[in-house]
């Protein structure tokens, strides 16, 4: 450490940054918020709806059991709280409730004779009774996400509502990105423009960054190409050269 840099630092912070427990500490630390961190920001995306929060949670679980330190228990313990609350739909009187809000809000979008159709799909869902009890497509559910495992039944009345419900967005993060851009456009000086003008301006925008996103993909990828066809032929010239 620099002599200068040392007389300036505290003492307590100077045995902290010197400690190797410290240290160890803060790694344990890191591999903790690492995959929490992860998964927030897989939440927060633009593409990810309701049907990935299960996997990616039981995914963050596998993360965080695997973590063994003096207060690793207590994190896990949390993580765990979090994850029965996922669980509680399993609990008699929320599935009891479940079926009545489903019922009132069928009811008033599809019409009573609709909503009786698609109650009874549902109890027949639950239950995994004819059409639902082909054992190939629910094992298939372990690895597909629900909107794409939803798209295996394709009489089911069910289907489109389940696929709507499970495209949810997890957060609205997204509209608030598209809110900042909002913003950023129609600013304090630029406050006349009318708003077809400005939703013009912000999908231009909107645009003009996914497209350079892909550029950089697009940058990236060929470099590699590059750099793997350059060891392919540097190998080639040595063995024709041995």
């Amino acid at each position: 450490m620099d002599p200068d840099i040392r007389k300036k630092i505290n003492n307590t912070v100077r045995n902290f940054v010197l400690s190797e427990n410290f240290w160890d500490m803060l790694d344990t630390i890191i591999k903790f918020l690492e995959p929490m961190v992860i998964a927030l920001k897989l939440f927060e995306s633009d593409t990810s709806t309701l049907s990935t929060v299960y996997f990616h949670f039981k995914k963050l679980m596998h993360r965080v059991s695997e973590i063994s330190c003096n207060f690793s228990n207590n994190i896990q313990q949390l993580v765990q709280k979090r994850s029965m609350f996922l669980e509680e739909s399993k609990n008699t009187d929320i599935e009891a409730t479940g079926y009545r809000e489903f019922t009132e809000f069928t009811s008033k979008r599809f019409g009573q004779e609709e909503s009786v159709i698609m109650f009874t799909e549902l109890v027949k869902f639950r239950q995994k009774n004819s059409p639902y009890d082909n054992k190939t497509i629910w094992l298939s559910s372990t690895n597909l996400s629900p909107s794409v495992w939803w798209q295996s039944w394709p009489n089911s009345s069910l289907q489109q509502l389940a696929i709507k419900i499970l495209s949810i967005p997890t957060s609205s993060a997204a509209a608030e990105r598209n809110f900042s851009t909002f913003g950023f456009i129609h600013n304090k000086i630029r406050n006349r423009l009318q708003n077809e003008r400005v939703k013009k301006l912000v999908y231009i925008y909107g645009n003009l960054q996914l497209y350079e996103k892909g550029l950089k993909r697009k940058l990236i990828h060929d470099q590699r190409n590059d750099n793997n066809n350059n060891d392919i032929n540097n190998n080639n010239n040595t063995g024709y050269s041995g």
